[in-house]
């Protein structure tokens, strides 16, 4: 019988997918959350961003890779197995027919010898006549070569098969254990990808915090500013702007009233209590009419005599304090 050899899966290969399942098994390590290493900035969470994206498109990759080489392990391992059972299909064939071969072999034998020896009577001659029962031996001795030639070969076929089906278990063995590698590989590459995308979602998430926080903190400065805007007109249209702004003049001697009321004349009309520019303020403090007649008072404040100024003055800074002159003020350390 000539048995039909088939090329084996080559071991080798499969060695390579354990290995290839080995280099991506080290590459597939779970990222941790970046450590808190200061306050949250728009470039630092640009940052992490930017490196989360590019690790996904790495891992997307090998998680393509890994895909691929298990699809290839699967489909060897499946190789592997019809062959065992191809070769345990052969090796029972082979067994009966070795089985049926030697029954076949004795029963020839037999008929041979009883052609030659006269039919079945020659049976209880050989059982009576020493020198029958020798030529007996040594018929069934010469028949036996030839059986024991055809068993020979059929073991030889035997043990052929049976070290083909050795192998081939054993290349199913380690198609298997690649397989399963792979697999489990591919599954730790998907826990990456996930965990990789959360961490991605949330630094997107401060991303937009940051940036609602950082609008609200422009919006909150616009209507500070909007405020102080507000404020100082307000104040303008109490008190003109100075007429005279000779600080160097101005150095405070002591600090009771007089003396800043002074001070607070020169910077704003240099002490000039009929100041009438044209400007809309008038007299030594720069009063706006709607401020002086506020206080009561009535004409307008240059025609007023010092002494009137000077109290009307006295009477704004300590209803609204020296705010209500926002230049000379703060010019003076009032």
């Amino acid at each position: 019988m000539r048995l039909a050899r088939r090329p084996p899966l080559s071991l080798a290969r499969v060695g390579g997918l354990a290995l290839a399942a080995g280099a991506l098994a080290a590459a597939a390590v779970l990222p941790s959350a970046p450590a808190d290493a200061g306050p949250v900035t728009a470039s630092g969470l640009a940052t992490q961003a930017s490196a989360l994206q590019a690790d996904l498109v790495s891992t997307a990759q090998q998680l393509h890779t890994l895909a691929a080489g298990t699809v290839a392990a699967s489909a060897r391992l499946t190789a592997a197995s019809a062959a065992v059972q191809h070769d345990a299909a052969m090796l029972g064939q082979l067994q009966q027919q070795l089985a049926g071969a030697t029954a076949t072999l004795r029963t020839v034998a037999v008929q041979a010898y009883m052609r030659d020896s006269g039919g079945s009577t020659a049976l209880a001659i050989f059982d009576s006549s020493p020198t029958e029962s020798a030529a007996l031996r040594e018929y069934t001795a010469l028949a036996g070569v030839t059986e024991a030639g055809a068993i020979d070969r059929f073991r030889r076929a035997h043990t052929l098969v049976a070290q083909q089906e050795s192998a081939m278990k054993a290349e199913q063995a380690a198609a298997t254990a690649a397989y399963d590698t792979l697999q489990h590989q591919y599954a730790v590459l998907q826990q990456t990808v996930s965990h990789e995308q959360a961490m991605l979602t949330a630094v997107q998430h401060q991303q937009q915090v940051l940036a609602q926080q950082q609008a609200l903190a422009r919006q909150q400065a616009l209507a500070a500013l909007a405020q102080q805007a507000a404020l100082a007109q307000q104040a303008a249209a109490r008190q003109g702007a100075p007429l005279s702004v000779n600080v160097g003049a101005l150095v405070p001697a002591g600090s009771s009233m007089a003396q800043d009321l002074a001070r607070l004349r020169e910077c704003e009309s240099g002490g000039n209590y009929q100041a009438d520019t044209g400007n809309g303020y008038y007299g030594a403090y720069q009063f706006a009419r709607s401020t002086w007649q506020g206080l009561g008072y009535s004409g307008l404040p240059s025609s007023a005599p010092p002494a009137v100024q000077d109290q009307a003055a006295m009477r704004l800074e300590q209803a609204d304090g020296w705010g209500q002159w926002p230049v000379c003020s703060a010019m003076l350390g009032l």
